[in-house]
């Protein structure tokens, strides 16, 4: 529905996404606004609003501790996207128990914390100098004051 891809009518579209938007608890204009957003500038440093890549330096903090604790210099150990150990998410560790019990705990810690944060304070999202972004307040930095009613409907 956010992508205007449910119905070629955008009404019908916003209506749908507004109604289980809303089951969901997560306000539909303001995802649609920023999502759209993001899909505009997807790991653009400076204006992506929503997954914003790390920097080298923060690629290299996530290096030097492996899982053991032992230090760690391979680029496998992160990449620019993710704060999640690569090797957690090799295809190889899928049919053991073991991978889908973190598999499970990294849905679950997305799902229950990260997107709750990310609607809150804009977490893993850009920063703002001055202000939190926040999808439930129209006068957050990420809407442009032409989503002022869109924001509050949501």
């Amino acid at each position: 529905c956010g992508h205007q891809a449910f119905s070629a009518s955008k009404t019908l579209n916003d209506a749908v996404g507004l109604a289980l938007h809303s089951m969901l608890l997560v306000p539909y204009h303001s995802w649609r606004i920023t999502h759209a957003q993001h899909h505009k500038a997807t790991n653009h440093m400076e204006r992506d609003t929503a997954h914003v890549p790390h920097t080298d330096n923060d690629v290299g903090k996530l290096r030097r501790v492996s899982d053991t604790g032992a230090a760690s210099t391979t680029a496998d150990d992160a990449d620019s996207h993710s704060l999640v150990p690569l090797r957690l998410l090799r295809p190889a560790l899928w049919p053991s128990a073991a991978g889908v019990a973190v598999r499970a705990a990294l849905m679950l810690t997305v799902f229950v914390i990260g997107f709750p944060l990310y609607l809150v304070v804009n977490a893993s999202g850009q920063s703002y100098k001055d202000r939190v972004p926040n999808h439930f307040s129209p006068s957050s930095p990420v809407f442009k004051p032409q989503h002022r009613r869109d924001v509050l409907l949501s």
